[in-house]
């Protein structure tokens, strides 16, 4: 499999340190804060129900994480799930950062660009994938739900932003 940015943990940490310096910039400049603020308060208007980070957390996570420890041996699942572990990873630690220190708004952005370079890896990853039709159909059904996830955004926070 070629390793590229998103699709090696080497270059998921490349890009973590571009998405650092590119958010710290932004909020170096005060635009982070307002953005935030404004997400909060369309959070506050329209919020998600629990079951909805319950679901992610088990079909994005624990389930990727579960078929990984049960195929530490095969390296192709390594190479697909080990890149897309570590960007889950990522957005979780910079959730908590970012949030701490700008505010619970800016989660939304920062779940917003995850999203979409979680969409972008797992074409790439899936592409390589010939044999492993199990992994395939993981690779298909995380595709949707985070597509679901950027859908979401689209609808229940940027819309209303613009409104």
């Amino acid at each position: 499999m070629k390793k590229g940015f998103l699709t090696s943990v080497e270059g998921i940490y490349k890009v973590n340190i571009f998405l650092s310096l590119l958010l710290i910039l932004i909020g170096s400049q005060g635009l982070l804060y307002s953005i935030s603020d404004s997400f909060v308060s369309i959070i506050e208007r329209i919020p998600l129900s629990s079951y909805y980070f319950l679901f992610f957390l088990t079909i994005g996570i624990l389930v990727p994480l579960y078929v990984k420890l049960t195929n530490l041996k095969n390296d192709i699942y390594s190479s697909v799930l080990d890149p897309y572990l570590v960007l889950i990873l990522s957005q979780i630690l910079f959730e908590i950062l970012f949030v701490n220190f700008i505010g619970k708004g800016v989660g939304v952005l920062i779940g917003l660009i995850f999203s979409t370079l979680r969409v972008v890896q797992l074409f790439i990853l899936q592409s390589s994938i010939k044999k492993f039709k199990m992994l395939k159909r993981l690779t298909l059904i995380l595709i949707i739900l985070w597509i679901v996830n950027i859908i979401q955004i689209f609808t229940n926070r940027l819309l209303p932003l613009i409104n």
